[in-house]
């Protein structure tokens, strides 16, 4: 009994000394190098760092133009009028609140009625002729032309209605004459008011046009 005692202990005392000088020691990780004067960075820290930069590398959002800044002046002209009076009526009407107006006026061809007549001939004195011929067929009220491209030409009236000019031509034409008919034109001289606003006045007349400033 003595014995196992003895060889219990020696057997205790083996296993100390074993792991005291021969079992493997653990030896510690390395700790992480870090740069010299560098510092710690979160991860927070990173990821935000991402976003700031994201943002600063986006392209800006394009701006829409100023409106202002594109406007200019624009011109307006009022339709044709008949007299000066009536220009400076629509001037003043129309136009007070523009940066600018003024009256202009045009020649201008206008239908003043439906004339009924003979072509021009080739003389004054047979356009007489063929006068003398109509009053003896009893057509009265007729007129040499002298002073257009219808000179020498018999005018046999002018109607303000077209059917009217029409059936007087048949007439005619039924007693042997060759009349013709047609729109009765002279020059007019008109006015208008042209008249310069900014880019977006309070208001413009709806039958007023656009046109160039500079025209």
């Amino acid at each position: 009994m003595r014995a196992l005692f003895v060889l219990l202990l020696l057997s205790n005392a083996l296993v100390f000394v074993y792991f005291q000088w021969w079992s493997p020691r653990e030896v510690p990780p390395p700790e992480p190098a870090f740069p010299v004067g560098g510092s710690l960075t979160l991860v927070g820290e990173t990821e935000q760092s991402a976003e700031d930069g994201e943002q600063a590398t986006a392209p800006a959002e394009p701006r829409a133009p100023n409106d202002t800044a594109l406007a200019g002046p624009i011109c307006y002209r009022s339709p044709s009028l008949g007299g000066s009076q009536a220009a400076e009526a629509t001037r003043a009407r129309d136009a007070g609140d523009a940066m600018r107006s003024e009256i202009r006026e045009e020649q201008v061809s206008v239908t003043i009625g439906y004339w009924v007549y003979l072509p021009p001939l080739e003389s004054r004195e047979a356009a007489l002729a063929q006068v003398a011929e109509l009053a003896e067929a009893g057509v009265e009220d007729v007129v040499v032309v002298t002073d257009n491209i219808y000179t020498n030409a018999v005018s046999l009236g002018v109607f303000s209605n077209e059917e009217r000019a029409a059936l007087r031509r048949d007439e005619l034409v039924a007693l042997g004459f060759p009349a013709e008919s047609g729109e009765r034109e002279r020059l007019q001289t008109q006015y208008y008011v042209v008249a310069e606003w900014p880019r977006q006045p309070s208001i413009i007349p709806a039958e007023w046009r656009v046109v160039d400033c500079q025209a």
